[in-house]
């Protein structure tokens, strides 16, 4: 029973149980102050949304493009030499906010807080995979996106808090101290995995022949227009709660969205598979509801409910697609290569996060110029429904 319940306490292998507790640990020290960043650039820093947006789509094309060669050189090195990299550059960057008070100091540190989520995340998975056993990888990973999700609404809650009595500059040092706290407990806690990556194939082979992985470039394209529509949580939502003068919420729509993800998870994915849904299937019918949240948001002037109702549904979207990527990479994977697909699998994420950041913060910009203010929204509408079509027309990925 333990291992359908528990999958990390298998035969007393903890590995997966301190990399759970590693994610939601950092994701309430980054969720401490990414809910209010895009905020405090234009309010503090007085950048404009379209800039906010470059410096969103910067990190992400750094961290997610990068990830296609940290996936690779993690295999070959050792991932808990990334983690432990990642995690370093990560609260670097955190720290760095406090002293970057013009735009090019604050495109070095959103590289370096790229670079940082580049080592860590596949690394991070790549060992949860490693030390699972593989029928529980389904299973782990579910796990390991409860503990982020636990971690986002907590921190967006304590951070909400706190900003009543410090300074965000306080919040970004606390949060590089979470990051310092967890690189010394890493180097402790997590042994050296066994390097099984095959000497005998060189960096840019492996690549290509990862590349050539039909049904994972397949899973890869098909992501672009999801991640486009994600980022904008993180960048056009935040500034136009702002507009409305109702910053103290924004907050409250990534703890919300948390706990729903953590609520409805597992239900949700029952409900599906007695539905007989495929990924795809689940892919198409979340972003659609994702196009319906933007649709909501659009109305955001008429109540704070239309925030809420947004969220709800932006949260179930979100469910029925983003598991699915990494779950369907790893298991197309081979146990030597499991972090190459996971990182090539991130060049969708990298594509649409970059897109999804300068088009976005762009047709904000445009939208108010021209006295438009919803174009966004109705842009993130259309492109929900243009992705939906693309995961119901491909062949169905086949998992090992």
């Amino acid at each position: 029973m333990k291992i359908k319940l528990l999958p990390f306490i298998w035969k007393g292998n903890l590995v997966p149980l301190y990399l759970i507790v590693l994610i939601f640990i950092t994701a309430i020290g980054t969720y401490f102050v990414i809910p209010f960043l895009a905020i405090y650039l234009t309010r503090s820093i007085h950048i404009s949304p379209s800039l906010i947006g470059i410096l969103f789509s910067i990190n992400w094309v750094v961290s997610r493009g990068l990830m296609v060669f940290t996936g690779i050189l993690s295999d070959k090195y050792g991932a808990k030499k990334f983690v432990i990299l990642g995690l370093a550059l990560i609260g670097t960057s955190y720290a760095g906010y406090t002293m970057a008070k013009d735009y090019i100091l604050l495109i070095i540190v959103f590289v370096i807080s790229g670079i940082g989520i580049a080592l860590f995340q596949p690394a991070s998975k790549s060992l949860l995979a490693v030390f699972t056993l593989p029928e529980s990888r389904m299973a782990i990973f579910a796990w390991r996106n409860t503990g982020f999700n636990s971690g986002v609404a907590l921190g967006s809650w304590l951070g909400a808090f706190l900003a009543n009595y410090f300074s965000i500059n306080k919040l970004f040092l606390v949060a590089a101290g979470i990051y310092l706290m967890m690189i010394i407990l890493s180097i402790f806690l997590i042994p050296p995995e066994k390097v099984s990556f095959s000497q005998s194939v060189s960096f840019f082979k492996n690549l290509r022949i990862t590349f050539q992985h039909r049904e994972l470039m397949i899973l890869t394209i098909s992501s672009v227009g999801f991640w486009a529509l994600f980022t904008q949580l993180n960048v056009t939502v935040p500034l136009a709660v702002h507009d409305l003068k109702m910053d103290m919420w924004i907050s409250w729509v990534f703890g919300i969205n948390a706990v729903l993800t953590i609520l409805l998870q597992i239900p949700l994915n029952h409900i599906a598979k007695q539905l007989g849904l495929s990924p795809q299937q689940q892919m198409f019918y979340g972003l659609l509801l994702m196009g319906m949240s933007f649709l909501l948001i659009a109305l955001l002037q008429l109540g704070l409910v239309f925030l809420l109702l947004f969220t709800i549904c932006f949260t179930i979207g979100e469910i029925l697609v983003a598991p699915h990527f990494d779950t369907i990479a790893s298991l197309l994977a081979d146990k030597q290569n499991v972090g190459t697909f996971l990182g090539v699998s991130s060049i969708g994420w990298a594509i649409g996060g970059g897109l999804g950041g300068i088009v976005g913060g762009s047709l904000l910009d445009f939208g108010r110029n021209i006295g438009i203010n919803q174009l966004i929204w109705i842009v993130c509408m259309i492109t929900a429904i243009i992705s939906s079509i693309l995961f119901a027309k491909q062949p169905i990925v086949k998992t090992k």
